[in-house]
């Protein structure tokens, strides 16, 4: 449940995870008042790779069958880069002819 939760809140990390359960009252009830460390999270995912893949399928066909999700494909591009804008980096077409 922790693993569902985190999914559909963007938690994906297993520290972030432990701290949300810590934090957040809902989901310490869902979780029976069971605080899991970060470490027991991160080793339940290493060890159960083929069964979480299995829930988040099944969960994946739920929603399709509620039809709270049309089921198309879409792609997230979750790439994160940082602005380099100096003035030798950058391109201005003037700058090319003079050269």
């Amino acid at each position: 449940m922790l693993y569902l939760y985190g999914y559909l809140n963007g938690l994906r990390s297993s520290r972030k995870l432990e701290k949300e359960s810590i934090r957040n009252i809902e989901l310490q009830w869902v979780l029976c008042g069971i605080v899991p460390n970060y470490h027991s999270i991160s080793d339940f995912r290493k060890n159960n790779p083929s069964g979480l893949k299995k829930m988040f399928k099944l969960f994946v066909s739920f929603l399709k069958d509620a039809e709270l999700i049309a089921g198309e494909t879409i792609a997230i591009d979750g790439t994160k880069s940082r602005a380099h804008n100096s003035e030798k980096a950058n391109f201005i077409k003037r700058k090319s002819t003079n050269t």
